[in-house]
C-alpha cells in the first residue's frame, strides 16, 4: 500500500489508449472507479468496475437483464457476451487493486484482453492482501514479467513503521518525511461512535482540516453506520465514511 500502483495503473492506461489501443481499466470498487474516471476523463480509456462491465454488456446484448445479482455470476456473463460478439474485447486490459478478485474472475479478465494475439493484460496488485489466498498461484497459466514497487510514496515514515507489524513481504522503505505521531485512541465498543464523532469535529473546528482531506473507516458497514447521520450536515460535504475495503486504492490527508 502506499507504493503507486494505482498512479501508475492510470498512466499505464493512458499511454496504452494514446496508442490507439481500445483500453478497458477495471477495478473492484465504485468509489475506486469513480475517482480513476476523473483522473482519466481526457482520456479515452474505459473505467468500469467488473460488475459494472458485465451489467453493462449483458444488458447491451439483451443477454441478461443487466442485473449482476450475484458477484460470482460476474464472469459467466462476460463469457456469454464474448461468445456472442467477440470482437468487444479489448486490445489492453488494466487491473487496478488485482487481489480483490477471486479466481474465477481471472479466466474472464484474460478473455476480455482477446482481441488480437499481441493483446495486454497489466495487473496491479498488493502482495501482501490474501483475500482469495496466494495470488501469485491464480496467474500459473500466464508468463509473467514481475516489476516490484518497493518504495512507500504515501505516508509519513511514522505512519509507515505503525503499519510494518501488519506486513509480510519483501523490505519497504518510506520516502516520507517524519511527520505526526500516529494516535491510538482507546475506545469502549459502546463509546466508539461518540469518541471518533467527537475527534472528526476537533479536527474540522479546531484544527481547521477540510473535510474533504477526512476519510472516517470501519471494518463493516455497521461499524460506520452511527455516523452517517450526525455528519449529514452540509459542514461535513466532502468527508469520506464507509469501508475500509471500499476505500482500498484511495487517500486522505486524515483517516
Amino acid at each position: 500500500a502506499g507504493t503507486g500502483k494505482t498512479v501508475l495503473a492510470c498512466e499505464d492506461a493512458r499511454r496504452l489508449a494514446e496508442k490507439g489501443q481500445r483500453t478497458l481499466l477495471t477495478c473492484g470498487s465504485a468509489r475506486l472507479a469513480e475517482h480513476l474516471r476523473t483522473i482519466l476523463h481526457d482520456s479515452p480509456v474505459e473505467v468500469a468496475t467488473f460488475a459494472e462491465l458485465a451489467s453493462r454488456l449483458g444488458k447491451r446484448m439483451g443477454l441478461h437483464n443487466g442485473e449482476v445479482q450475484r458477484a460470482e455470476h460476474t464472469p459467466e456473463i462476460v463469457f456469454d457476451c464474448l461468445a456472442a460478439q467477440p470482437e468487444i474485447a479489448y486490445d489492453a486490459v488494466v487491473v487496478d487493486e488485482a487481489q480483490d478478485f477471486a479466481p474465477t474472475a481471472w479466466v474472464a479478465i484474460d478473455a476480455l484482453a482477446s482481441r488480437t494475439e499481441s493483446s495486454i493484460l497489466h495487473a496491479y496488485f498488493d502482495s501482501n492482501q490474501r483475500i482469495y489466498g496466494e495470488l501469485r498461484s491464480h496467474f500459473d497459466s500466464y508468463t509473467l514479467l514481475p516489476i516490484r514497487l518497493s518504495r512507500n510514496l504515501r505516508n509519513t515514515q511514522n505512519i509507515h513503521d505503525a503499519t510494518q507489524r501488519f506486513y509480510r513481504g519483501p523490505a519497504l522503505i518510506a520516502d516520507g518525511p517524519l511527520g505526526a505521531e500516529v494516535q491510538w485512541i482507546s475506545s469502549s465498543d459502546d463509546r466508539i461512535e461518540r469518541i471518533a464523532l467527537d475527534e472528526i469535529r476537533r479536527l474540522i473546528y479546531a484544527e481547521k482540516v477540510l473535510p474533504s482531506d477526512i476519510a472516517v473507516l470501519g471494518a463493516s458497514p455497521s461499524g460506520v453506520q452511527g455516523l452517517e447521520s450526525p455528519l449529514r450536515d452540509e459542514i461535513y460535504e466532502g468527508l469520506a465514511i464507509t469501508t475500509i475495503a471500499d476505500f482500498k486504492g484511495l487517500e486522505r490527508r486524515f483517516v
